[in-house]
Parts: C-alpha cells; structure tokens; sequence
C-alpha cells in the first residue's frame, strides 16, 4: 500500500486507527465496498464537498462494537467520514500550533458507544460528539488520538458550513 503525496485529497472517504500499523488507514468506496487505499501518517478531515454543509461525521458500529467485547479481540469498528486531505508530517510542537484551541476526541468500545470529548476539557466532560467541522489526525499525538478544532454549537436544516456558529473548544 502506497503512501500518497501531500494535499492529495480522498473524497467521500472514511478513516480508521490502524494499531498494527501505527498509522491511520483511509478507505474508499470501490464497486460498492469499502476498500482501503491508503495508511497515511497525518491527515485533516472535512465535511464531505458533495453533500453541501455537511460536517464530519464519528461513527461507531454497534454490531463491531458488540464483537469486539465479546470476543476481546480488536475488531475495527470506529470511523471518521468525510473527504481526507494528506498533510505534511510536522513536529509535536507545530502541530500544537496548528490545532491551537483544539480539543481531543477519544473512542473507548468497553466504556462507550460514541466518541467522547476529552475528560478534562471543562464543561464538555464526558460529551458526546457526533460531528465536528475539522479533524486532525497526526500518529505523532498520544495514541493516534483525533484532535477537533470547532464543533457547531447550532445547526439550522439546510443551513451551509459557513452559516454556523462556532464555538471554539
């Protein structure tokens, strides 16, 4: 599997935490399944170009979910949809720089069915987190974690991604 440049962009693309690689595996749809085209090291999400005003989504599948804990293996089961871009690798400091004011997002199959917000961000402890606008995903943060720049505070139906309010966390 070959590693792509960067500012390639996969559209419409779904990503998970390979453990094994210690990297971030990204999949596309081809010929109807989803197949995976890439393990990347550092990467920024947004919400899908296709579908206007549309964020990026954090899914859990409950079936994996369900197998993982019963049968304690580690089936993969988490992913983050939306189109991916390949970032440049960069140091731990720049990427602080870069995802200022971020929070981190974590998925834990034996304590949750959703991603969380960070326990120790304040008010949003413990919060479940559906959609976001923006995800990094660098492998050099502690454990692969996801960090979220903005999450929409209100969302009108039909609204367009520029329409939100944000609340930076």
């Amino acid at each position: 599997m070959e590693t792509k440049p960067v500012g390639y962009i996969f559209e419409d693309a779904r990503v998970f935490l390979n453990k094994k690689l210690r990297c971030w595996s990204v999949q596309q749809k081809v010929k109807g399944r989803w197949r995976t085209v890439a393990h990347q090291d550092s990467l920024e999400v947004q919400g899908e170009a296709s579908r206007e005003g549309s964020l990026v989504r954090l899914v859990v599948n409950l079936k994996g979910r369900e197998r993982t804990l019963k049968e304690g293996k580690k089936y993969v089961h988490a992913f983050v949809y939306g189109d991916v871009t390949v970032l440049e690798p960069v140091g731990a400091q720049n990427l602080q720089d870069y995802t200022q004011g971020a929070r981190l997002v974590w998925y834990n199959p034996r304590e949750s069915t959703v991603f969380k917000m960070q326990r120790k961000s304040g008010d949003f402890k413990g919060q479940d987190v559906h959609e976001v606008a923006f995800v990094v995903m660098h492998k050099d943060l502690e454990d692969c974690q996801l960090r979220c720049i903005a999450l929409p505070t209100r969302r009108k139906p039909g609204s367009k991604l520029e329409d939100f309010e944000f609340e930076y966390v």
